[in-house]
This record gives C-alpha cells, sequence and structure tokens, in this order.
C-alpha cells in the first residue's frame, strides 16, 4: 500500500498545482525580498554554498512532505475502518 501511496504523491498529487490565500502569498513575498536582500551580501563562493544547502533542504523538505502524505493517509483509512466496522 505505502508503495501505491507514494506513487500517487509522484504522479499525480506533487504535479497539481495549489492555489495559495492572499497570506500565503504575501509571507512568500517577503521571503523572497528578504532572500534576495541576504544574497546580495554573500560573495560568489558563499552564494553557491547556500545553493547547495537551499538544494539539500527541499529535498529533505519532500520527502518529508511525502511521508507525512503516506501516513496521513494510512492513518485515515485505518480510522475510517474503525469507525465503520468496530460500531
Amino acid at each position: 500500500m505505502q508503495k501505491d501511496l507514494e506513487k500517487l504523491w509522484f504522479d499525480y498529487l506533487i504535479e497539481v498545482p495549489v492555489t495559495k490565500s492572499e497570506k500565503e502569498k504575501q509571507i512568500i513575498n517577503e521571503f523572497t525580498e528578504k532572500e534576495k536582500l541576504f544574497r546580495s551580501k554573500l560573495n560568489d563562493e558563499q552564494v553557491e554554498f547556500l545553493e547547495e544547502y537551499d538544494n539539500a533542504v527541499s529535498k529533505v523538505n519532500s520527502i518529508s512532505e511525502k511521508n507525512a502524505f503516506v501516513k496521513g493517509i494510512m492513518f485515515a483509512t485505518r480510522f475510517i475502518f474503525q469507525a465503520l466496522y468496530n460500531d
């Protein structure tokens, strides 16, 4: 089941665009501005290191999001079966 959920995550859900609220857009814009300011203070070597770090963080976040999705679906499925068959 976990492999099926991971396939669902990679083949469908990760491709579906998520609409963002105005508050989320504002926070993203603020983050982007701060990041631009921060990067402007770095030399080329530091910028390259920061990009490598950002890529590593993105990979970890992607793995964490996929695992949370799989665990959440598995929990919800167990919860529904218990509710249906234990009453």
